[in-house]
């Protein structure tokens, strides 16, 4: 990333502690970080997958999202669930479009989700793809138990979907705890290094 000086506008080096143009002494804001992720709207914060993104935003981006999805689904499903069933007939628009807007609200919870554990695999020096190998484990997980309460004789397959369920327990704990990779790697600089 270049940088230019403040006084006369000359492109510098990342090294350079005065200009080569003019001698002006070039000043390094110790908390950039900080303030460029300040600066940053919460849309860019959230929905882009470049960069890194240390483990308490990701917590605290995912908790935050994961509460208003509970906060949302209640506004939603209770004034239905607390209709009469005689009166189900006049508002069957109504609870259409509250379950429209149920089910567009969770597809972009879900995109900012994976956006959000693409950017904290980054930070773990991980490929945003490792998440797809997590999402088809979950998937098998669900398959798995599904076929288990239908056929509880199948020891092999219990024993399989509890190893998955543990793999999958294990590899949320880490996105949210393990502390990403000291310094730059190949995803970009360290968030805690300016902070």
């Amino acid at each position: 990333m270049s940088k230019f000086c403040s006084n006369c506008g000359a492109e510098l080096n990342e090294r350079d502690n005065f200009c080569p143009h003019c001698g002006k002494e070039i000043i390094v804001e110790k908390n950039s970080f900080k303030n460029s992720y300040v600066r940053q709207s919460f849309w860019k914060i959230i929905f882009t997958t470049k960069g890194r993104l240390n483990r308490l935003p990701y917590f605290k981006y995912s908790f935050g999202i994961a509460l208003f999805m509970g906060i949302l689904s209640i506004i939603i499903f209770v004034p239905i669930g607390l209709m009469s069933p005689r009166a189900h007939g006049k508002y069957d628009i109504l609870v259409v479009i509250l379950f429209l807007l149920f089910a567009l609200s969770c597809i972009i919870a879900l995109i900012a989700q994976i956006m959000l554990a693409i950017r904290r695999l980054h930070d773990l020096n991980f490929s945003g793809w490792w998440y797809l190998a997590y999402f088809l484990l979950m998937l098998i997980v669900n398959t798995l138990d599904r076929i288990i309460n239908d056929n509880t004789e199948n020891l092999f397959l219990l024993i399989f979907s509890i190893v998955c369920d543990l793999i999958v327990f294990i590899s949320s704990l880490l996105l949210i705890f393990k502390r990403g990779t000291v310094g730059a790697n190949k995803y970009g600089a360290d968030p805690l290094e300016n902070s």
